[in-house]
């Protein structure tokens, strides 16, 4: 028990005598017998203390302040499971419209809470100890009672089970230490289920997407109608989109086949068989649900032609003199075409061939831009439909990959390693935008819409068709091609010579993150660059790179990181993500089916192997 505390205990004994002189006063036994109680306590801790020195000058002073600190406890436990008791309650009776990266901080948040609450019932333990709540449990003891009595303006809590009930809270035990692990349990169980139904969802629309990549969208259909669309980084948007698509291609063939059941009743029936031959051999899909109805749609078209056709063949016979005719002059016809179309030909040779030579220089021109590199200069790469790939220039080097232990919130798998990139490489300027892949891929699976944005909601094996599409297209010259960076070249290329966890300037001036996107992507190159032209290293998407991920970086000459593995690493945080995981060194890995609208990625342009 505190010193001080005991000597201004010392000093109610003359105030006890007092009571035991009007002893007469008390009219039950039971009132007695808890005065001497409450004397003999108190001579046992005078006894007990008796050289520990004088009484303070105002020892009632001294016992108001240590009741106010009680009061000031009682208030902050209050408070304190008032807030463990409340927190996100609204996620146990509905589904959030969150993504993984909430459910995440969720779990993190919880677990915190969970370290925490000891911490509390320590604290409120080591408050109450020094008061030998120890024997009572319940309620104070008398002393303190007295002393609050004496003074006179102090109100503790009224409740004796109240008092008891924090007591047992600061053990671990009693109904307000349930009642908090329950709700800790609750939400944890709760959390859980978020994400497992977030799997699903990822799963059911992935699969959702392969429908109708099949043409099968009445499949899509069904699996997108049973869904209820709450997570917000989940690309139900794009899969709808995709499904109307396709819906109305189905209308459009719906209305062409009236168009032409129309064309056959107005007597317009003789170009009717190239016709429904040519809408034939364009079925994309043939075997696809939208194929298969689209193909019935053109036998009903062709089995009214046929009839049409048969009707009409008993009045053929009175037109072959006309036929004849016909031929005759159809022959004469077949002359002059061939004539005409020999002169195209040439022509089109003509042209393919100085298309050619146009391409040879294009190339020869691209390859001495790539020779020449040197930090700060630009590489426009062509991409198809007039888009340009604005690449960066990264010299060879040699760097420490990874961060120091001393670096605040690094992760257990951020060692640090000596890394040699023996050769230089060139790194797109900015995460390939919506406008880039549309151009090479004809189609947009971004959550978040815009030419200038960065597309996102690609998995890993989404950048390498891109990847693999440029590659054998012809645009590149001979010994060099695209490929995901390295996470070596990644981060290297992020640095740019910087050591610190950010590169560039101001935080706010380099990064997108969750405390300035407003929880969206924006478009690329807003942000300040680093030094050697790099700009959304840092935030607006996390970017896949080549590697599959290891816990231990690898180090040494141009690292590739293992053979094999589940997951592939993608760097640089995000526009949902905390500051710590935009740092250079953070890391991040999925399987490379998955798809979100925080993954994007930024190609290299490196030496043929």
């Amino acid at each position: 028990m505190d010193d001080t505390f005991i000597r201004a205990v010392a000093a109610l004994q003359a105030h006890l005598v007092t009571l035991e002189e009007e002893a007469d006063a008390f009219t039950e036994l039971s009132d007695m017998q808890a005065v001497r109680q409450l004397k003999t306590r108190l001579n046992d801790y005078i006894e007990a203390h008796a050289a520990k020195g004088a009484l303070p000058a105002d020892p009632y002073g001294v016992i108001a302040e240590r009741l106010k600190e009680v009061e000031r406890f009682f208030d902050e436990a209050e408070k304190e499971s008032d807030f463990l008791l409340e927190w996100k309650r609204d996620w146990l009776e509905k589904v959030p419209n969150v993504g993984l990266a909430d459910l995440q901080e969720a779990r993190a948040g919880l677990e915190e809470l969970v370290h925490k609450l000891p911490e509390i019932q320590a604290r409120l333990a080591a408050m109450i100890h020094p008061l030998d709540w120890g024997e009572t449990k319940a309620d104070l003891h008398p002393e303190l009672q007295i002393c609050a009595s004496s003074i006179g303006d102090l109100s503790l809590p009224d409740s004796a089970a109240k008092r008891g009930e924090f007591f047992q809270f600061s053990h671990g035990n009693g109904k307000l230490s349930k009642r908090v692990s329950k709700h800790f349990s609750e939400l944890s169980k709760r959390i859980g289920e978020l994400e497992q139904l977030h799997a699903r969802h990822a799963e059911q629309v992935q699969g959702a997407e392969q429908h109708l990549a099949n043409h099968n969208f009445r499949s899509a259909a069904e699996i997108l109608a049973g869904l209820e669309q709450n997570f917000s980084d989940i690309p139900y948007a794009a899969a709808n989109e995709a499904l109307e698509n396709l819906m109305a291609k189905h209308r459009e063939f719906e209305n062409l086949h009236q168009s032409l059941d129309e064309q056959l009743k107005g007597g317009g029936w003789k170009n009717l068989p190239n016709e429904l031959d040519r809408l034939r051999r364009g079925i994309a899909k043939p075997e696809s649900e939208l194929g298969s109805e689209c193909q019935a749609l053109l036998d009903q078209m062709e089995s009214r032609l046929s009839s049409f056709l048969a009707a009409r063949k008993s009045k053929r016979i009175k037109g072959i003199a006309v036929a004849a005719v016909l031929a005759l002059l159809g022959t004469a016809l077949f002359l002059y075409v061939s004539d005409s179309i020999a002169k195209a030909e040439q022509a089109r040779v003509e042209a393919a061939a100085k298309a050619e030579r146009e391409r040879a220089e294009a190339l020869t021109k691209l390859l001495l831009a790539i020779q020449s590199g040197e930090i700060g200069k630009t590489l426009d790469v062509p991409l198809p439909g007039e888009s340009l790939l604005r690449m960066a220039y990264c010299p060879a080097g040699s760097f420490t990959m990874g961060s120091p232990a001393s670096e605040k919130d690094r992760s257990s798998d951020e060692d640090q390693v000596q890394v040699r990139i023996s050769k230089p490489f060139w790194l797109g300027k900015t995460e390939i935008t919506q406008a880039q892949w549309r151009a090479v891929m004809g189609e947009n699976p971004s959550f978040f819409k815009g030419d200038d944005l960065p597309a996102e909601s690609v998995s890993w094996e989404d950048a390498q068709e891109f990847i693999a599409k440029v590659n054998a297209s012809g645009i590149l010259p001979a010994g060099w091609k695209l490929a995901l960076p390295t996470e070596a070249q990644w981060e290297y290329a992020c640095r740019a010579g910087k050591k610190g966890p950010y590169s560039g300037g101001a935080w706010d001036a380099v990064v997108w993150y969750e405390g300035n996107s407003g929880s969206k992507t924006h478009p690329v190159a807003t942000k300040a660059p680093n030094a050697w032209g790099l700009r959304d290293m840092h935030g607006n998407v996390w970017e896949w790179c080549a590697d599959w991920y290891d816990s231990a970086i690898a180090g040494g000459m141009d690292p590739k990181g293992p053979s094999s593995g589940v997951y592939r690493v993608f760097r640089g945080g995000s526009w949902g993500d905390s500051a710590a995981s935009c740092r250079a060194a953070s890391r991040g890995w999925y399987p490379p089916g998955i798809r979100y609208g925080s993954l994007g990625f930024r190609p290299a342009l490196v030496p043929s192997e």
